[in-house]
């Protein structure tokens, strides 16, 4: 993964996400209980106060829904130079234009789950390119 602006554009995500923790300490995980607007003001208020990493988690909407949230949280972080990562869904990741996908649990290798998810990650993102070229794998 490349970096998604306010910083170097060669930077992956997951060492810009790393640096970004060691430089400010915190990581942000959104509140599904709260409206979407209200949501947006507390994280718009962390960014002013210096935050840069936020996950998206969200196990109540619609996945329409989780899409839009996830997209405008994205450019709320992302205009601030920050990072947005999704908990649970690539598609969602993707849809939203994240930096990436927390995932845990029996889907990936516990020896190397970093390495699982980037591979899902890509593959997803290879599929995607390929419906949207029109090159369709049958």
């Amino acid at each position: 993964m490349t970096d998604q602006g306010g910083g170097a554009a060669t930077e992956p995500s997951p060492a810009r996400f790393h640096r970004l923790l060691r430089e400010t300490g915190v990581y942000a995980v959104t509140d599904d209980t709260l409206d979407v607007e209200r949501m947006l003001e507390i994280a718009r208020s962390l960014v002013e106060a210096g935050i840069r990493l936020f996950q998206y988690r969200d196990k109540r909407s619609s996945d329409q829904e989780r899409v839009e949230t996830a997209a405008s949280l994205v450019a709320l972080i992302r205009s601030a130079g920050g990072l947005v990562i999704v908990n649970d869904r690539v598609d969602i990741a993707i849809a939203a234009g994240a930096a990436g996908v927390a995932v845990v649990g029996a889907l990936f290798r516990p020896d190397d789950p970093g390495a699982a998810a980037r591979g899902l990650l890509q593959a997803v993102r290879e599929a995607r390119v390929d419906r949207g070229t029109e090159r369709r794998a049958r």
